[in-house]
């Protein structure tokens, strides 16, 4: 009778503090999960701030930059829906709207797709803004440089076109009597694709150069270099349609210097063989590192190596004689 009651209390006892701990388990795997819970919210915040909110501040500042660049030349007419603050504010927002979708890393070729969209509308922009500051900019090196006592000015229309106004004494430099008047005029007409081009080799170099894990601003870089062969493309065929002095195209042909068609090749061919080269070196260069990085590694295996022969080689030494061999060896 005794013996059953002890039996009984002890199984009591056991399921108490089996309960006890089933729950103090549970509570703390409860806990366990809420950490986990935070760290992904954590984790997701720090990948939205990195893939979202950085980047569009960034591209936010750089085209208000490139708005702000342009106003002081655009026409006093010019409406609302040309205006470049329009434009980046478009920009800005449709790309900010892009990164708000999540990517798996199954879904590789949609996220490259999209990052490719944003640098496209991101390359609009910069046609309509930068490079027509850069291109009419070119106009009046050329010009202040075969001419003298000129005070060029130019305004920005809308769409990325521009016109530069210079005043009617076509005097000569030292440079412009070289080459004569007819050249020197074309000349300053092509200062602008000349412009053009260094600006986007800069770009080229500057994307290759870029880290790849900044590869938005290196698809920017290169589709910004795009879009901008494509406009003079286009350039090149309202020229070939209608051709009238204030296209450059047609005022370098007239001059006989050279063909529309040989520029638009010339600037493309060019731009190609440019970003061949910088892939090519760039994949000579990660090959050596990676040949330099596996001959570090042999030479440490095969040190290994030598290191365990030379250790496995020497001999074991003798242990130390119990109390036992010392009195065989005393007498």
């Amino acid at each position: 009778m005794l013996g059953r009651v002890q039996d009984n209390t002890y199984t009591k006892l056991n399921k108490f503090f089996t309960k006890q701990i089933s729950s103090a388990s549970s509570k703390n795997n409860s806990q366990s999960a809420d950490v986990d819970l935070d760290k992904k919210f954590f984790s997701i915040s720090n990948e939205n701030l990195r893939n979202m909110i950085l980047p569009s501040a960034a591209e936010a500042f750089v085209s208000v930059a490139y708005a702000s660049a342009v106003i002081p030349f655009m026409e006093a007419n010019t409406k609302w829906w040309a205006n470049p603050f329009t434009t980046a504010a478009i920009v800005v927002f449709l790309n900010t709207f892009s990164r708000l979708k999540k990517y798996d890393d199954k879904d590789k070729n949609a996220r490259i797709m999209a990052r490719h969209i944003r640098g496209f509308f991101f390359g609009i922009l910069d046609t309509f803004t930068r490079k027509v500051i850069c291109h009419e900019n070119g106009h009046v090196l050329f010009a202040v440089s075969l001419f003298k006592n000129q005070r060029p000015s130019f305004i920005v229309q809308q769409f990325g076109s521009g016109r530069m106004y210079w005043n009617g004494d076509f005097e000569l430099t030292d440079a412009g009597a070289m080459l004569g008047f007819e050249k020197s005029y074309a000349l300053v007409s092509a200062g602008g694709f000349v412009v053009d081009m260094l600006c986007n080799y800069i770009a080229l170099i500057a994307a290759q150069l870029i880290a790849d894990d900044d590869s938005e601003i290196k698809s920017h870089l290169r589709l910004m270099v795009i879009i901008s062969l494509v406009h003079e493309l286009y350039y090149a065929i309202l020229g070939a349609i209608n051709c009238t002095p204030d296209n450059d195209f047609c005022a370098l042909e007239s001059a006989n210097l050279i063909p529309a068609a040989a520029l638009v090749s010339l600037m493309m061919t060019s731009s190609m063989l440019l970003q061949l080269f910088l892939s090519f070196s760039a994949k000579c260069r990660a090959s050596n590192h990676a040949d330099d990085e596996y001959d570090v590694e042999h030479r440490e295996q095969e040190l290994d190596e030598v290191l365990d022969m030379h250790v496995s080689s020497e001999p074991e030494p003798e242990p130390e004689p119990t109390e036992t061999t010392r009195l065989i060896r005393k007498y």
